[in-house]
């Protein structure tokens, strides 16, 4: 009878381990998942941003061009700018099955819309997780344009 208790508290204290190894397990593989999701919504939100930061330096500067590059989330299909409301004029999409869904939208200002939009909107395919834009100043023209 003496062995048969020892066994038991010995095979209850391995379930109980076992149990607490897949809870921390668990726990980890689901903040690793949320840190992800994170990331990829600050790089989306972060965009508009960093793209203003570097029109508005075209923009003070002498006429010219510059490259820039933006590295954007696997889930934003394309970036495009339209005319229309004064408030927005970029627009973050992500392609689904149905529909396209837009992630974020944003005023950049100092852009000529009408330079850059000739039909109603102007896209930019998101390759590789980068997006490259020029970004040029023409002389007589404050305001920039991307190409």
């Amino acid at each position: 009878m003496r062995e048969k208790k020892g066994q038991m508290k010995l095979s209850f204290g391995m379930i109980f381990s076992i149990i607490l190894i897949i809870m921390f397990l668990a726990f980890a593989f689901w903040g690793i998942s949320n840190l992800l999701q994170k990331k990829t919504q600050i790089q989306i939100d972060k965009f508009p941003s960093d793209l203003q930061e570097d029109v508005d330096s075209i923009y003070q500067s002498s006429p010219g061009s510059q490259e820039e590059t933006y590295s954007l989330p696997k889930k934003v299909d394309e970036i495009c700018f339209f005319k229309g409301s004064s408030n927005e004029n970029l627009k973050i999409i992500e392609e689904t099955d149905e529909f396209d869904r837009v992630l974020k939208r944003a005023k950049i200002e100092h852009l000529d819309i009408n330079k850059i939009v000739i039909n109603e909107e102007y896209c930019i395919k998101n390759t590789a997780q980068k997006i490259e834009l020029v970004l040029e100043k023409e002389e007589g023209n404050p305001q920039v344009i991307i190409n």
